[in-house]
C-alpha cells in the first residue's frame, strides 16, 4: 500500500475537484496545477488509487440499482481498460517530457563547454596582456613617488572624515538631548551644528574632487610614460637596423677597396654617432 503523505491526500482531493467541479477527467497536469506541487510519482499513485476508488463506488452504486452482475462486471472491466489506457497515455506523455528535459540538459552541457573554452581563451589573452605590461613595470619607481603623494592626500581625506564622524556623533548625541528639552537655545545650536556639518562635508567633497583629479593626472602621466617607452623601443629598433645596414655597406666597401677592419669599425661608430 502506498504511503499516504500530505501531497498524496491533496492529490486525491484534487481529483474529486477536477471531476465534480470542472467536469473533466483528472490527469497529472490538472492535479499539479491545483496542488501546486510537482511530484510525478506521488501524483500518479494518487490518481491510480482514486480511479480504483471511483470504480468501486460506481460498482457499489450499480449493485444497489439491481443491475445484473454480468453487466456490472463488463462495465467494470471496460472501466479498468479505459483507466489502463489513460495511464499508458500519461506514461507516454511523461516520457516525452523526460526526453525533452534530457535534450535541454545536453544543450546546457554544450553551453557549459563553450563557456569553458571562452574562459580559457580569455585566460590566454590575459597572459598576453601581462607580458605586454612588463615594460610598464620599469616605470614603477615614478609611480611609487606619485603613490606616496596620493597616500598623503588620502591621509588628509581620512583626517577630514574623522572630523566629520566626530561632528556627526556629536550631532546625534545632541539630537537625543533636543528630544528631551525642546527650547529655543537647543534648536539654534542644532542649526549651528548642521551648518558646521554641511561646511565640513563641502570641504571634504572639495578635497575628494581634488584627489580624483590627482588620480586622473597620475593615470595620464602613466599613459605618457608608457607611450614614451614604446617610442624609445621603436627608435632603438630603427637604430639597430640602421647600424646593421651601415655595417653591411662597410663590408661591401671593404671588399671593393680593401679597407682594414679596425678602420671600418671606427667609421661605422662615427656614422652612428652622426
Amino acid at each position: 500500500m502506498a504511503l499516504r503523505t500530505d501531497t498524496f491526500e491533496r492529490a486525491m482531493k484534487a481529483c474529486d475537484t477536477i471531476l465534480y467541479e470542472e467536469n473533466e477527467f483528472p490527469n497529472m497536469d490538472a492535479v499539479r496545477r491545483i496542488i501546486g506541487v510537482n511530484n510525478p510519482a506521488t501524483i500518479r499513485s494518487a490518481i491510480s488509487v482514486w480511479k480504483e476508488h471511483l470504480a468501486e463506488k460506481l460498482f457499489e452504486k450499480n449493485k444497489q440499482l439491481d443491475i445484473p452482475l454480468v453487466l456490472l462486471d463488463s462495465v467494470n472491466h471496460v472501466w479498468k481498460q479505459a483507466v489502463s489506457e489513460a495511464e499508458k497515455n500519461y506514461v507516454a506523455q511523461e516520457k516525452t517530457l523526460t526526453d525533452q528535459i534530457s535534450i535541454l540538459n545536453t544543450a546546457v552541457l554544450e553551453l557549459q563547454t563553450e563557456l569553458t573554452n571562452t574562459q580559457e581563451a580569455l585566460k590566454k589573452s590575459l597572459e598576453e596582456l601581462t607580458q605586454a605590461c612588463i615594460y610598464a613595470e620599469k616605470m614603477q619607481s615614478t609611480i611609487d613617488t606619485l603613490q606616496i603623494q596620493f597616500d598623503e592626500k588620502a591621509r588628509e581625506v581620512d583626517e577630514l572624515q574623522n572630523k566629520l564622524n566626530e561632528i556627526t556623533t556629536l550631532h546625534t548625541e545632541n539630537e537625543l538631548s533636543w528630544q528631551k528639552s525642546r527650547d529655543k537655545d537647543n534648536e539654534w545650536f542644532a542649526r549651528r551644528l548642521d551648518e558646521e556639518k554641511r561646511y565640513t562635508e563641502e570641504r571634504w567633497k572639495e578635497k575628494n574632487t581634488q584627489n580624483i583629479q590627482t588620480i586622473q593626472s597620475l593615470k595620464e602621466t602613466e599613459a605618457m610614460l608608457r607611450q614614451s617607452g614604446y617610442t624609445l623601443k621603436t627608435e632603438n629598433i630603427r637604430l639597430s637596423k640602421l647600424v646593421s645596414e651601415l655595417e653591411a655597406a662597410e663590408n661591401n666597401r671593404k671588399k671593393m677597396l680593401g679597407v682594414p677592419f679596425k678602420t671600418r669599425i671606427k667609421r661605422s661608430s662615427k656614422m652612428v654617432s652622426d
